[in-house]
């Protein structure tokens, strides 16, 4: 789950309307991956990397195409020279087709929610992936999900952005911005607990995730800036 708090200046953005130009903005292929440097929180030398990788790798579920999975490596967290990688964001996706036209294009990927093994929430989540091609684009959803102890709220907004966000990979004008805001309400102890994080994620058209910041419920926010990625050719502009 995300925990992001923005620190993009959000100008020149166009809201409710799809970006232009059919750009792949989500780079969902197989094989690709991205290593991100943090400018905000974590500890010196910590990395993260987001794969994408066969949906059959996910030993929790074969489903969908792609297994997107973000790790976060901290340096010497076994003893001297060994690093750990945590698992931060995993998830099966199944890529969407826009059948509209005469030739069927990828425009979208949409994921599901796994609490536990019984119980399934359907995050109804759409991204558009070509978005010249898609006929139905939409910048936002909402979606609940809730057992007996618990409540978990989602809101997803998106936005397009044309003001440049500069990397150590190349600087990029052409964005997609994905806003969540996370709301677990926990009834367990007795006593109402309400926990909010909120992510923003900056894609860019033709490389993937360049940029996110998190803020968790706990008030520490981690932010981190692409370094590298086999999506694209550096330098971008």
């Amino acid at each position: 789950m995300s925990r992001f708090l923005s620190l993009i200046p959000l100008t020149l953005l166009l809201t409710g309307c799809p970006p232009g130009g059919g750009e792949d903005y989500f780079r969902l292929d197989v094989g690709n991956t991205w290593e991100y440097f943090l400018v905000d929180g974590g500890v010196e030398g910590e990395y993260w990397t987001l794969s994408m990788l066969d949906a059959d790798e996910n030993e929790e579920s074969g489903r969908g195409d792609v297994f997107f999975q973000m790790l976060r490596t901290v340096p010497d967290a076994l003893g001297p020279g060994v690093p750990a990688d945590y698992p931060q964001r995993r998830f099966n996706v199944a890529l969407e087709e826009d059948t509209t036209g005469s030739v069927a294009m990828p425009i979208g990927w949409t994921y599901r929610w796994l609490p536990d093994a019984q119980k399934e929430g359907d995050r109804g989540e759409y991204f558009v992936k070509s978005p010249g091609s898609a006929s139905d684009w939409s910048d936002g959803w909402s979606y609940e999900v809730g057992d007996a102890g618990s409540d978990f709220d989602f809101e997803v907004e998106t936005y397009r952005s044309s003001e440049a966000r500069q990397t150590s990979f190349g600087t990029y004008t052409d964005l997609v911005i994905v806003e969540r805001t996370t709301e677990i309400t926990s009834y367990s102890t007795g006593t109402e607990l309400v926990q909010t994080t909120t992510s923003v994620e900056t894609w860019a058209a033709g490389v993937g995730l360049i940029h996110f910041s998190i803020l968790g419920a706990d008030g520490v926010t981690t932010e981190a800036v692409l370094r590298t990625t086999n999506a694209a050719d550096s330098p971008g502009t």
